[in-house]
């Protein structure tokens, strides 16, 4: 990841700018809204996701020390996924975040039972924290 970086660093102009935006591996919550409560089914098993996690904070240190780039700014921000079923969450985790989140059985179980046990209208919400951190491109680098 750092090459990457490097890579980057030649790609940007002097005082560009790199933009460090992904999900943080936190145990997302999956929950079911309805219009006068949030039931919480459980988290999300992201750990899948924390050893990328672990290697990009890595890299960013090793090019923030190698004088690569000057960090800017911070935020993290949640960010809502919102279905209209479990089933359909269940699709969606399955085909668009493999290696990134499982969905254990027991969880799916307990969110099919919530969803039942709810009247009128619902959604299925997974809320994950999003990093977004900026890197100014320093000019002279240090190796």
């Amino acid at each position: 990841m750092v090459h990457a970086l490097e890579q980057i660093w030649e790609a940007l102009r002097p005082g560009g700018l790199l933009i460090d935006v992904r999900p943080v591996s936190a145990r997302w919550p999956l929950e079911i809204v309805a219009p006068s409560r949030v039931i919480r089914a459980g988290r999300i098993d992201d750990s899948p996701n924390a050893v990328d996690d672990h290697a990009a904070d890595a890299a960013i240190r090793t090019a923030v020390r190698r004088r690569f780039f000057r960090p800017t700014a911070r935020a993290t921000f949640p960010f809502d996924y919102i279905w209209d079923s479990v089933a359909e969450m269940s699709e969606y985790v399955t085909a668009n975040w493999e290696g990134c989140a499982v969905l254990r059985s027991g969880l799916l179980a307990r969110a099919y039972s919530q969803e039942r046990g709810t009247h009128g209208e619902k959604h299925v919400r997974i809320t994950m924290r999003i990093i977004l951190r900026t890197f100014l491109k320093l000019e002279r680098r240090r190796v």
